[in-house]
């Protein structure tokens, strides 16, 4: 009942996700993980055979984890399992919107990450710069200084 009711809110708070597996037992986790590329666990603390920190002492990932559970006894230790979350049962869908928030913006953070670097990089070995990083909305984006003409700032807000 618990998985349905998961299922059930994840797809009115995030209808774009595909649900990729299911398993209730380490062992068939452990299948699962070995089997298919996941980029979030969405793991109850207890299944059927033990506990679902022996799938990772099995099969080690680097997938963020959500972990749900009654028990708040296991706190400390999913947050050494790439937890972003740990979420006590009965779990609403506030508490769950919020941890796949977490889950989203660490997943944004990582991929402006390596282009940030990578500028940043450059500008401090001295080199001619040829673009810039340019901020739309919520996403970052490079732009070529050929297809740059000019530069219009007014109050803070600089546009190309």
């Amino acid at each position: 009942m618990a998985y349905e009711e998961i299922c059930r809110m994840m797809r009115k708070l995030r209808s774009t996700y595909d649900f990729a597996g299911w398993a209730e037992s380490v062992e068939q986790a452990v299948c699962l993980l070995k089997a298919e590329k996941f980029d979030l666990l969405i793991i109850d603390i207890r299944l059927s055979d033990g506990v679902s920190f022996e799938i990772f002492e099995q099969y080690p990932v680097e997938i963020p984890v959500i972990f749900t559970t009654a028990y708040d006894e296991y706190a400390l230790d999913a947050f050494r399992v790439n937890s972003i979350d740990y979420l006590l049962k009965p779990i609403g869908e506030r508490e769950l919107d919020a941890a796949l928030g977490k889950f989203e913006r660490r997943c944004y953070l990582r991929s402006v990450t390596p282009e940030y670097r990578k500028l940043e990089a450059e500008f401090l070995s001295g080199g001619k710069k040829n673009r810039f990083l340019v901020q739309t909305g919520d996403t970052f984006r490079p732009v070529a200084t050929s297809d740059i003409a000019f530069f219009y700032s007014e109050r803070s807000i600089t546009t190309a």
